[in-house]
């Protein structure tokens, strides 16, 4: 199968992702931070190494305040039903996955809350302009992703946080943009910053990365066993204050290794994808009935509509030709809103660094054919 899918799960992992998890397998299983034998500290120092090195590379400025979580979506929701502060206003953007969306849905209904949406440009990213002017003294945090999962557009969240300078909660969904941004948590005043770990970091399913700032505080929003602090209602000290149960340790390991083998080759790799979306959009340009809705990204997500619904044509190319694509609306309904592609959705290709120029080419290729079995 030839897989295109890289924006939902990334289908490489480098070798020493596979090893490090084989490895964690063949030996024992510990929990970490609940034993002080061997294997229970060998593992906490793993675990350590992680937080350190994702802590050091995000600039967050506390080691403690880096968190794993089940995914991006938990750590997203730890921002959304955790934050301190006051305000009875949201400001976000169509451009938002329902990761983001749904729970802000539900906080704005609970606590009665009204939402602002800002809107890029046509298929372009959301200016930083935009979001600004929503912002007033009624805001209660501002949420944003920095990566539309849909079109491969970057929005300007570092404008953003650097015009709110901390006054205001600033959470970024980076969920797209793991990997390929440098981020500066610090530096763009950035209160707390979600990553998946299986996209573009190369980590295995299972863990997402929330990253605080160490000028910010969230409220626990998920309780239970810490290992420390045991007579203690709730865990002073982070990162147990909100890191509560048990970690996924093998997940952990595959991301500490994933993510070295994503900073030290970014720059390479973006500049793949750059060259490879390129060559996808200008394949495409050349194929009638099409209708493109990207432009030649370091993320790898070229989007496009044809004259036929998209999860139709992605079926097809699944089933037929085995080249794995997402057909559909990426959950993200405002963004298609936005579009005007809420009818038939689009057609994703979301390239990895290691897809080949034969690959699209087979793409291209068996695309009219397709579109034909689809009419």
């Amino acid at each position: 199968m030839i897989y295109f899918d890289n924006a939902a799960t990334g289908g490489f992992k480098p070798n020493i992702v596979k090893e490090s998890v084989k490895s964690l397998l063949d030996d024992y299983q510990v929990n970490v931070g609940r034993g002080s034998y061997d294997t229970a500290v060998f593992a906490e120092e793993r675990v350590f190494e992680c937080r350190r090195f994702l802590s050091n590379n995000l600039n967050n400025g506390h080691i403690g305040r880096l968190l794993f979580t089940a995914n991006c979506t938990q750590a997203l929701n730890f921002c959304v039903f955790g934050f301190k502060g006051l305000g009875s206003e949201i400001v976000t953007t169509v451009t938002e996955h329902n990761s983001v969306l749904r729970p802000i849905y539900k906080l704005a209904k609970d606590k009665n809350m009204t939402i602002r949406f800002a809107k890029p440009e046509n298929y372009g990213g959301v200016k930083a302009e935009s979001v600004l002017n929503l912002v007033n003294d009624k805001t209660a945090f501002v949420i944003m992703n920095a990566v539309s999962n849909v079109t491969g557009y970057k929005n300007q969240f570092e404008e953003v946080g650097q015009n709110l300078k901390g006054k205001i909660p600033f959470f970024v969904d980076g969920a797209q943009a793991g990997g390929h941004i440098n981020f500066d948590i610090m530096g763009d005043n950035i209160s707390a910053l979600s990553l998946a770990g299986h996209k573009g970091l190369y980590a295995y399913q299972g863990v997402g990365v929330l990253a605080i700032n160490k000028n910010y505080d969230l409220e626990p929003t998920n309780f239970g066993g810490s290992g420390t602090e045991t007579f203690s209602e709730v865990p002073f000290s982070y990162p147990e204050k909100l890191e509560a149960g048990t970690l996924n340790y093998p997940a952990i390991c595959s991301l500490y290794h994933g993510a070295k083998f994503a900073f030290d080759n970014m720059a390479y790799h973006n500049e793949r994808l750059i060259y490879l979306s390129n060559r996808l959009i200008g394949g495409l340009l050349e194929i009638k009935g099409i209708k493109i809705y990207s432009e030649k990204n370091p993320y790898g997500i070229v989007s496009f509509a044809a004259e036929c619904p998209s999860q139709i044509l992605a079926d097809v190319l699944g089933k037929v030709y085995k080249i794995a694509v997402r057909g559909g609306f990426h959950c993200a309904p405002l963004m298609h809103k936005h579009l005007k592609t809420d009818d038939n959705g689009l057609i994703r290709l979301s390239l990895s660094p290691f897809n080949t120029e034969d690959e699209i080419d087979c793409f291209l290729n068996h695309l009219p054919d397709a579109m034909s079995l689809c009419l």
